[in-house]
C-alpha cells in the first residue's frame, strides 16, 4: 500500500485518514479518547516512509546534530530521522533517578528530542534541564503525536509535533 503524500498542504490530511482507515489511531468513544497502536507503522511502509518524509520536512527549518529518542518508542522515530539526515543518533531510557543517555554524545551539542507522543511536560521539562546540565542545548522537542493534555512551554526550545489530537478527532468526525 502507498500513500499519495507530496508537498501539498493536504499531506497531514491524507495521513490522518490513513492511520484511522487502518486502525493505527482509533477514537474510543464519545469524548474523543484516542489510542494509538504506532508499532504498526514499519507493517505500512508505504504509510510509513511517506510519514517519515512529512516529518523531516517540518523540522526542516530547526538547526540542531544530534539526534536523541526520548525512551524506546521515540527513539525508533528518531533513529530513522537521524538516518535519513545523516545525522548522529543516541537512545535514552526513563530510569527512577532521571534520564539514561550517553552522556557524551550531548556534550557541545544541539539537540533534537524525538518522542512518540507527548502528554506530561514534567518528564520532558526535567529531560531538557538535564540536557543543560550535560552541556548540551536543546534545539527543539517533537513527537508523532501530541495529545494536547498540557502545552509545551520550555524558553527558547521550539515544539514541532507531526500530528495534533484535536485535528485527528476532526478526521475522524468526518470519517463518520
Amino acid at each position: 500500500m502507498s500513500v499519495g503524500i507530496t508537498s501539498s498542504t493536504d499531506d497531514i490530511k491524507v495521513l490522518m485518514k490513513e492511520l484511522l482507515k487502518l486502525g493505527i489511531i482509533t477514537v474510543n468513544d464519545k469524548k474523543g479518547t484516542l489510542t494509538h497502536r504506532f508499532e504498526l507503522l514499519p507493517l505500512y511502509p508505504g504509510l510509513y516512509s511517506p510519514l517519515l518524509s512529512l516529518w523531516v520536512r517540518k523540522l526542516s527549518g530547526l538547526v540542531w546534530n544530534t539526534t536523541l529518542g526520548v525512551d524506546l518508542a521515540g527513539s525508533v522515530h528518531a533513529a530513522l530521522i537521524s538516518y535519513i539526515l545523516k545525522k548522529p543518533f543516541a537512545a535514552s531510557k526513563a530510569t527512577d533517578r532521571g534520564w539514561k543517555y550517553p552522556r557524551e554524545a550531548i556534550a557541545g551539542r544541539k539537540v533534537l528530542l524525538v518522542a512518540e507522543t507527548f502528554s506530561d511536560m514534567k518528564p520532558v521539562y526535567d529531560f531538557i534541564k538535564e540536557i543543560l546540565t550535560d552541556e548540551g542545548s536543546p534545539a527543539g522537542f517533537t513527537c508523532l503525536l501530541d495529545l494536547e493534555r498540557v502545552k509545551f512551554k520550555f524558553n527558547g526550545v521550539p515544539f514541532i509535533p507531526l500530528l495534533r489530537a484535536s485535528r485527528l478527532l476532526e478526521a475522524s468526525e468526518r470519517r463518520s
